[in-house]
């Protein structure tokens, strides 16, 4: 029975290790990457990528789900060095806006999407007083439903929050939560006590590292800082989730200076174990993202490594928090600085989008298996012409169970719930049209442009 269960253990981890495909550049004339996020700006169900990098802030239209990126299109540039960026719908208006810091500049703004398509506004003031503006992220902090601005600022050591005072992104005055206590470099938002509001982790060069501020009444009232971890200096990250499945959430911090990795466990109101779980990983950890990699319903841990130079995760074992050996993803260049857990092919799982900062090129690699079972090959399944004026020819190297044509508001046109290789658009408006085609259980999306 242990020889089985040894041979499973190691089958597991052979299938972790051939996961992710090679790597593939999405661009290679970015100079100097410091950030990237990722959403769907112009409404079409793909997931698209925003870069900060050098005095430039972009993003890079996803076409279809295919693997395929345009190139880059440009939302701001002159302004200084930028260290983040952050999608939300601050207008509430049901598309993504953008958020955005400048370092150099100490500048809070964000853009609007206005129409949907990912066509952005100039940028708007949010702030101008924060000296060395650097993390910035969208939390509904005050429970009034819409989304408020969390931001650190490296040099005045600072975390921060704006109010979204009427919905629609006009936001107030700065509402400090700490200063003075090296906490300017990273900070998110969650409810770590089960009382219903969001709480805030922030990070700290100094001791303690890992810092927690309880959500008083609700509305945005913070108490004093709550140590979590004060074992060492030089925190990069967190990352906050469900690790051990018990309901409540716990958190993942990184030490870029020792590679450690750790997960403090949650007792459900907000009391942290001491003792850490920690993984070793490797030196120069920046950045630390949690997602379900694997498919099989825990979250496991993904990083990049700048002084290692590459990108890794760690699968959660047993959905419990225990964790088994680094498996990397990429090796080779010079700064990994950033990697995000994205779904870009609308197949059900996580690929990895990277940044590797002083070759200048951002990165994907595609998640190659779905439970430990490979993906099908659908490279040659294909509708042409694309463009077309009426008929489209459909070629699949597997049976069509489904068949199905969204119009952009998402109107169900054509269902066919059989093998189908041609088919008639003629009847339908001139548009965008979304094909989605189900084939041994899974589901693909194409995008078909009716003339």
């Amino acid at each position: 029975m242990k020889q089985i269960l040894t041979y499973f253990f190691l089958l597991c981890i052979s299938l972790a290790q051939a996961q992710f495909g090679n790597r593939i550049i999405i661009e290679e004339d970015i100079l100097t990457p410091r950030y990237i996020s990722s959403g769907d700006l112009n409404s079409d169900g793909f997931t698209d990528i925003i870069v900060s990098y050098s005095h430039k802030f972009v993003w890079f239209e996803n076409l279809a789900g295919s693997g395929d990126f345009s190139s880059e299109n440009v939302i701001n540039t002159g302004h200084g060095q930028s260290f983040s960026n952050a999608v939300a719908d601050l207008d509430g208006d049901g598309d993504l806006d953008l958020l955005f810091t400048s370092f150099d500049d100490s500048l809070v703004y964000w853009y609007e999407n206005l129409d949907g398509l990912a066509s952005f506004s100039s940028p708007r003031l949010i702030d101008n007083t924060l000296y060395a503006a650097d993390d910035v992220s969208a939390f509904d902090l005050d429970g009034d439903g819409d989304l408020d601005v969390l931001v650190t600022s490296d040099y005045d050591d600072t975390v921060s929050w704006f109010e979204n005072l009427d919905g629609e992104g006009d936001f107030g005055e700065v509402n400090v939560i700490i200063q003075g206590t090296n906490t300017g470099r990273f900070s998110r938002a969650a409810d770590l006590d089960n009382d219903g509001d969001l709480d805030v982790v922030t990070v700290s060069t100094g001791n303690p590292n890992v810092l927690w501020f309880r959500n008083l009444d609700g509305q945005g009232e913070f108490g004093p800082p709550i140590s979590i971890s004060t074992m060492e200096t030089n925190v990069h990250s967190v990352a906050l989730g469900d690790i051990d499945n018990d309901g409540d959430i716990d958190v993942v911090s990184a030490k870029n200076a020792s590679g450690k990795i750790e997960v403090f466990v949650n007792d459900g109101i907000g009391n942290f174990n001491l003792e850490s779980t920690v993984i070793y990983g490797v030196d120069g950890i920046r950045n630390v993202k949690i997602a379900d990699l694997d498919n099989d319903n825990d979250l496991d841990i993904l990083y990049a490594a700048n002084e290692a130079n590459l990108f890794a995760w760690h699968e959660n074992l047993d959905g419990e928090g225990n964790f088994g050996p680094q498996t990397v993803i990429d090796e080779g260049g010079m700064f990994h600085r950033q990697a995000i857990p994205v779904d870009l092919d609308n197949d059900g799982d996580k690929d990895v989008v990277g940044i590797i900062q002083n070759n200048n090129i951002l990165v994907y690699y595609e998640n190659l298996m779905i439970l430990g079972v490979p993906e099908l090959d659908i490279s040659q399944l294909k509708i042409t012409p694309n463009p077309t004026n009426k008929n489209v020819d459909i070629s699949s190297p597997y049976p069509i169970e489904q068949l199905q044509v969204y119009d952009m508001q998402g109107k169900l046109l054509i269902d066919k719930k059989e093998h189908v290789t041609t088919l008639n658009l003629s009847g339908i408006a001139s548009g965008v049209l979304f094909v989605e085609i189900k084939i041994e259980g899974r589901t693909f999306i194409k995008k078909v442009i009716k003339k």
